[in-house]
């Protein structure tokens, strides 16, 4: 019987350990709008609620010469000392991936603290695509419980990003 309790017991507990965990895996389903060409190149940052560039959290793109056409993404990683000296190729402090093309789907994972949602934060989608053009801010939402679990519509390149928490 006490076997029974501690099993239980311990099965409960671990249960609730993600509860209490510091991080949040937040998955963004990208949904491209239809265009004809080159995969679009996809910054994802982390802003505080002053628009100011805290950290790179996912990148879509992973040939880094071509890094310099999303000029937000670009700067940051010069005004925080990510650029090497080397060719000039980045040391990017997020995920890369390859570039997602018209009318395609792809999900990214992003992982965040629990100390970032609902403090103004907010998710940047920076994108560009050669020859056709850049998108500064394509999508941004703030960080907040409803966000995690929602839907947005980009202004460029991204047609919709569909959010979904663990």
């Amino acid at each position: 019987m006490r076997l029974i309790i501690l099993f239980l017991s311990l099965l409960f507990l671990s249960g609730l350990g993600k509860y209490y965990s510091e991080d949040v895996l937040l998955k963004c389903k990208i949904e491209m709008i239809e265009y004809r060409g080159e995969g679009a190149y996809i910054a994802v940052s982390l802003m505080d609620e002053n628009d100011k560039y805290l950290k790179t959290l996912y990148v879509l793109g992973e040939d880094k010469t071509w890094f310099f056409d999303m000029r937000l993404f670009w700067a940051n990683l010069k005004s925080n000392g990510l650029i090497g000296d080397d060719a000039y190729y980045a040391h990017v402090d997020g995920i890369t991936g390859p570039t997602i093309g018209g009318g395609k789907n792809l999900v990214v994972p992003l992982l965040l603290n629990k100390s970032e949602i609902g403090k103004g934060y907010k998710i940047l989608f920076e994108t560009a695509v050669e020859d056709k053009g850049y998108f500064r801010d394509d999508l941004t939402f703030e960080l907040t419980e409803k966000s995690l679990n929602d839907s947005f519509e980009g202004t460029g390149f991204i047609k919709t990003i569909r959010t979904l928490s663990n």
